[in-house]
C-alpha cells in the first residue's frame, strides 16, 4: 500500500485492508507486475477466496462492530459484484 492510503481512509472515513494476494511476490519490472496480474486473472477462485478471508477477518473483529468507519468498508466489500 502506499504511504498516501492512511489521509485518504482517514479522509473518506474508510478502513484500508490489504491481504497480500500475491504471497510475497513482489515485482520490479512492468513486465513483472503483468504476470502476476495475469496470475491473479489465472487463480481467480483462489484470489476470490483470499478475499473473502479477509472481509470475513475484518467483519469478526470487535472493531467493525462497534466503528461506522468498519461498517461503510465491511458493506462496500460485501456488495454483489459482476462476475
Amino acid at each position: 500500500m502506499s504511504s498516501s492510503s492512511s489521509p485518504v481512509c482517514r479522509r473518506t472515513g474508510f478502513v484500508a485492508y490489504a491481504p497480500d494476494l500475491y504471497r510475497g511476490e513482489t515485482a520490479e519490472t512492468v513486465a513483472d507486475a503483468e504476470r502476476l496480474g495475469a496470475a491473479l486473472d489465472a487463480e481467480h477462485v483462489r484470489t476470490k477466496a483470499d478475499i473473502a478471508r479477509a472481509v470475513a477477518h475484518l467483519g469478526s473483529s470487535a472493531q467493525a462492530a462497534a466503528d461506522p468507519a468498519w461498517q461503510r468498508t465491511l458493506a462496500f466489500l460485501r456488495r454483489p459484484t459482476a462476475g
